[in-house]
Order: structure tokens, then sequence, then C-alpha cells
């Protein structure tokens, strides 16, 4: 299984790490670049291939942005090559990989760390340099597996902890922050992370097949209705909106797999009508900026929509859902819902255009382009 995990690119100026940048402290050295992974990532990573990726600016290239970080199993680096090929190779810096394993000797670990060695394009050697850990906690030893420059580590600064070190500590890591607000951990495993968007109750699933095909005969109605009497499909997505705001106020992440349908719905009339504005684009991106004004309620509806509907209702809630999590500073959570939208209706235009702007590390924009979108809608039914 390999994934990619795209995030925000984060200030992080190479020639002074006590600068104001509030990201400085992932680069003070490779110990705190395993450190960032848990936090960047969502889960704790293991027998895993980590590669982290920086660029420099084009206005200021004495700053590095850090991101995306790209994973895959130890069994399947050789599918790293097509992921770094998704990247933007102009104003790369560097990618740095880091080889997760409690086998540190395995050949199986020898043969991923030689095929990352061998790993190039047409412009020389892809990894700068990798590093070998058993587990990413604070104070595991880490070692240098190679290092393509042999000057690299006076040219990052890292001379003294290059070769070898301990990681530095998860909590204090900037990545962790986000979880760290929102009451939350990341997931002890990657698995974990897909799974969080899966059916809960079978009951509740069932519950929502019954339902789906009057959602969806209504969303019809409404797109019909979005062009010939606006003003009366602006009455059932008003009061779409208004859900959000009187939903239970929860975790954005549903750590405890507590949200069920009773706990966020009043009826099966409030289940059909927000799915049917899930059921069209249009519809669905009238619901952006409720949904960003209360983003723990609407976090509870989105997430439990995704979780029990399947096909365009699924996907356009793990969307919406994902740019909430945006909105927290939850990338990694992002992008796995975006994953499973696509993985729902491949091809999903708007999971893949999402992606897309995430992996070219501009997360936050999506916020502006979202609540643009939303606005010119509600335009376009009257203001």
């Amino acid at each position: 299984m390999t994934d990619t995990q795209p995030q925000p690119q984060g200030n992080n100026p190479f020639d002074d790490a006590e600068t104001a940048h509030p990201d400085t402290y992932t680069l003070r050295s490779p110990a705190h670049l395993i450190a960032s992974l848990p936090g960047t990532l969502g889960y704790y990573p293991s027998e895993t291939v980590a590669l982290i990726n920086l660029h420099t600016r084009p206005d200021d290239p004495d700053t590095l942005d850090v991101g995306p970080y790209f994973c895959a199993d130890i069994g399947s680096t050789e599918q790293l090559h097509d992921m770094l090929a998704q990247l933007p190779m102009l104003n790369h810096a560097a990618t740095f990989a880091v080889v997760i394993s409690r086998v540190p000797e395995s050949s199986m670990v020898a043969r991923a760390t030689e095929e990352l060695r061998l790993l190039a394009d047409e412009y020389g050697p892809v990894i700068d340099a990798c590093w070998c850990v058993s587990e990413v906690a604070d104070g595991t030893p880490y070692r240098l597996a190679f290092v393509n420059d042999p000057a690299a580590a006076a040219e990052w600064g890292w001379e003294d902890c290059f070769d070898a070190g301990t990681v530095a500590s998860v909590i204090a890591s900037p990545a962790m922050r986000p979880y760290i607000d929102n009451g939350i951990l990341p997931e002890l495993d990657r698995v974990d992370t897909y799974e969080h968007f899966d059916p809960f109750l079978y009951s509740d699933a069932a519950r929502c097949d019954a339902v789906a095909p009057r959602a969806y005969r209504r969303g019809a109605e409404l797109a019909d209705l979005m062009h010939v009497a606006p003003l009366l499909a602006r009455r059932d997505i008003e009061r779409a909106c208004e859900l959000f705001a009187t939903a239970p106020s929860v975790k954005v992440i549903d750590n405890d797999d507590g949200l069920v349908l009773a706990d966020v719905f009043d009826s099966d009339a409030d289940v059909e009508l927000l799915a049917s504005v899930l059921t069209r684009g249009r519809l669905r991106d009238c619901l952006i900026l409720d949904a960003l004004e209360h983003p723990r309620g609407a976090s509870a509806i989105l997430l439990t929509i995704g979780r029990n509907f399947t096909g365009a209702i699924r996907a356009n809630a793990l969307c919406l859902w994902a740019i909430v999590a945006v909105s927290q500073r939850l990338y990694a959570w992002a992008g796995v819902a975006l994953r499973c939208a696509d993985d729902e209706v491949p091809g999903h235009s708007l999971s893949n255009l999402l992606l897309h702007v995430m992996l070219a590390g501009k997360a936050e924009d999506i916020l502006d382009v979202s609540r643009r979108g939303c606005r010119d809608t509600w335009f376009e039914l009257g203001g």
C-alpha cells in the first residue's frame, strides 16, 4: 500500500534556525525531521519509507518550505518514483528519506535503502540523504543509511547529528500543534486513518441506504429549481446550512468512533435534506461558508453522512469535511478524506482538485477558493 500525504508548506529559513517562523524547529536536525512525521502524516508510521520534500520560495530563496511528505510500505518503494514525478520540481531544494522498521537489519530494509539510493531522474540522485529508525518515538536512535553529497552535513549545519542521533520530542513538533489544539492525537496506524471514514453502525448505513433514493430525487429537483426558481431552492438550501449551527459541537476527529446518526440528526427528514444538497456540486458548494463558520457541528454532520452514504453523497460530504479539516490545520486527515472520496467516485472532480492544490503545498489556498466559490453560488441564487 502506498500513500501520499500532501502538506502545506511551513516556513523554514535555511540559514537561521532561531528566527520567528513557527516551523523552523522541524529543520534543526534529522531528529526533528523524523519527529515531525506523526503530526504531518496523521499516524505513527511503521515498516514504512517516508520522503520529506523541501522547496525554496521563488521570491525568497533563503526560505525553505517543507512539504509534501510521501509514504510507502517498505516493500513498495519503487512506487515512490511515480509519486515524486507528481511534484513540481521548480525551486526543489532537497528530498530526505526515513526508513522506519523494527527489524532494521532485515533484507527488506537493505533492499529499500538501496532502491532509494539508486532513485534518480535526469538531474541525478533524487534522495539527498536517508536515515533509518526503528520507530518514531522520543529518544529512539536513528542512523544515517546513505548521503549523496559528503558535504551535506556541513551545508545543513547538522555536523553533530547527521550520522546518528536520537529522535526529538514528537509532542513538541509544530506538526503536533493542530492535534493539541483539537484535543486529539495522531492514529497509531495508517489503516486507522482510512477506517475512520468507514461506517460505524450497520443500522446507520442501512438507514441511509433507505433515504438515498429520496435524497437523489430531491437533489435533482433542487438543481432544477436553481435554474428556474432560485428563490424556492434557497429555502431548502438555507435550512440545510442551519443544521451545522444546531449539530453537536464535537471534536473534528471522532477518535472514539462515537458519532452515530441519532446523535447528530433529529429525524430522517434532516438526513434526507442534507444528503440531497450533497448530491450535486453547485448545491454542495452552498454549504461551505456555514460549514467553516461552525466547524465542529459541520464535522459531525459531514462525517456521519460521509460514513453512511455511498456514491456522490459520500464523496461530496468527505470533500467538505476535508475543507473543514484544512481550516483546523489537520492537513493529513484532509488528504485521507479526499482520497476516500476519490476511491468512492473515481475521478471525482472536487477531490482531485483539492488534492492537487495540497500536493502543490498550497492547502491554505483551499479556504479562500472555497469561500469564493460558495459566495459566487449564493450570488446566483439571489445574493
